[in-house]
């Protein structure tokens, strides 16, 4: 039962409780006969009191029958309080007075410790204090236990949660990294098919340069063969003339013979493009395979196996396309820059 309840139904009994201390109760100026021992009484009885309210408001559903008891000894208490702050030494029947609720206090203490009066009676209350005593200390225990049980079963249900989230977040994960790794190669695909493409719909830029090869080398054959019909010299002229005519020919055979290499090499390039686009999305294509196959524990190749792949992507590698004339200077690769950075941390 909630505090508001109580008080609603109680706030008289509850406020006047509040406010009887024992240091409220236990005035300095009626004398000290008799009111060190009470002093100590009233205190045993207001603790235990407040612990038995605590337990009331903190136990839900509980019997109006326990409340019901538990306010008739805070009424009882609050009586023995009421003598005791409206006690007066100076009044004719002070002695008397003082001796009543004395009494009544030490007969309350008595009736709640053992049960019985100071004359053997048992008490005029509903239930028995210490009866009503363990009851409700039971009953906090078992609320205790049904609050630790439900901790429990919220925590295996927060466990199971978290295992669920973490499942679904490594789910989300894996399938982000196979859409990333996806996507570049199909990128590295598309880039591969730019580069060189054997379909006549959609041919790649090699085809291309392959078809310009083919025809400046067809046109070179039929313009040598044909180079005195289609060019002729005339040797009945002058020397310098015939030698600026063979000179010409010459610069037109070096030119077509340098364009036709011009555009074969544009074809090799075009193919090594390709080719190392195509072996960059193999690579990708097979990282995920590869990390599936290794297990936790294989801290140590999961860095070469990366280390491989960037190697892979960031260096073009021998293809046979091109010559050695044609092969990237000695500057450092992207593998070997990282490497360098790494090592100088």
């Amino acid at each position: 039962m909630a505090i508001e309840s109580l008080s609603a139904h109680y706030q008289g009994e509850l406020d006047k409780f509040n406010d009887f201390t024992p240091q409220k109760l236990i005035r300095k100026d009626i004398g000290q006969m008799g009111f060190p021992l009470l002093e100590k009484k009233l205190k045993v009885m207001s603790q235990m009191l407040l612990e038995l309210l605590a337990i009331v408001e903190s136990i839900e559903n509980l019997p109006n029958e326990y409340i019901d008891a538990l306010f008739a000894y805070i009424n009882q208490y609050n009586d023995a309080g009421t003598e005791l702050i409206n006690y007066n030494p100076e009044n004719a029947d002070s002695f008397q007075r003082k001796q009543n609720f004395i009494n009544a206090v030490e007969r309350l203490y008595k009736i709640m410790i053992t049960g019985v009066d100071p004359n053997g009676q048992y008490s005029t209350v509903i239930m028995p204090f210490l009866y009503l005593y363990t009851i409700l200390k039971q009953r906090q225990i078992d609320n205790l236990s049904s609050a630790l049980d439900d901790a429990e079963n919220n925590k295996k249900i927060f466990i199971k949660l978290k295992e669920n989230a973490d499942t679904l977040l490594s789910s989300l994960q894996d399938k982000a990294k196979e859409v990333s790794l996806y996507d570049y190669s199909n990128v590295f695909s598309k880039q591969s098919k730019s580069h060189s493409n054997w379909d006549w719909r959609e041919m790649g830029a090699g085809q291309y340069w392959l078809i310009l090869t083919l025809m400046l080398t067809i046109c070179f054959g039929i313009f040598v063969s044909n180079i005195n019909s289609i060019y002729p010299i005339e040797t009945n002229v002058n020397v310098t003339i015939i030698t600026i005519e063979y000179l010409t020919r010459v610069l037109i055979v070096s030119f077509s013979i340098f364009l036709i290499s011009f555009c074969a090499k544009q074809f090799n390039i075009q193919q090594h493009l390709s080719v190392v686009n195509k072996h960059r999305e193999n690579t990708l294509n097979s990282y995920k395979l590869f990390i599936d196959s290794l297990g936790d524990n294989d801290t140590e190749i999961k860095p070469a196996l990366m280390m491989e792949v960037a190697k892979a992507i960031y260096e073009s590698g021998q293809t046979g396309y091109l010559g050695s004339n044609d092969k990237s200077d000695g500057s450092l690769s992207m593998v070997e820059m990282t490497k360098y950075v790494g090592g100088s941390k």
